[in-house]
């Protein structure tokens, strides 16, 4: 495995660990994201359907250029789902029962939740890190984060008065 980014070895040890953590953490929320694009129901399916599918699809893009960064710096990511689930930092478990509205404030919790945890990990890195390839990863990570978690919270304050119960969707743009 030869690295394609010349960064020193502590910080080559320091962003793969920082990365595998992420991945987890990502995965965390993709998997939530994902299981809310299957189970969604009631009034809301179509536009709810939608979004789900259009963030997990955002949150992949996001776990691709994590994949992408840690090999060109010669790290391998963590992949196995024991890997995955003992690195993450993030927990969500809500179950296939949950209500629409309750499916977007659990993702508005975990997008507020990874940007939180993004911001601790630039923290580092500016810190320790020879690396601004993941610090301009990592910074773009956190806006996305930040950004989805307004949206969804919008959506969640104007719930009561158009989206839940069959109301015209907000859809989220950016990718």
């Amino acid at each position: 495995m030869s690295a394609d980014v010349a960064v020193p070895g502590a910080s080559r040890c320091e962003v793969g660990r920082i990365i595998n953590h992420l991945l987890a953490d990502e995965f965390v929320l993709y998997t939530a994201t994902r299981g809310f694009h299957w189970n969604v129901a009631g009034p809301d399916f179509e536009w709810l359907h939608e979004l789900f599918e259009q963030q997990f699809r955002q949150v992949a893009e996001r776990i691709e250029q994590l994949v992408e960064r840690s090999c060109a710096i010669g790290v391998w990511p963590s992949g196995g789902l024991g890997d995955l689930a003992r690195s993450a930092r993030l927990d969500s478990d809500p179950g296939a029962d949950l209500p629409a509205e309750g499916m977007v404030a659990e993702l508005c919790g975990l997008h507020g939740g990874m940007a939180r945890q993004v911001h601790a990990d630039i923290v580092i890195c500016n810190e320790r890190c020879r690396d601004p390839g993941i610090l301009e990863i990592l910074f773009g990570l956190r806006s996305f984060h930040e950004e989805t978690a307004g949206r969804l919270h919008a959506v969640l304050a104007k719930g009561s008065e158009s989206h839940f119960a069959g109301g015209s969707p907000m859809m989220l743009s950016g990718s």
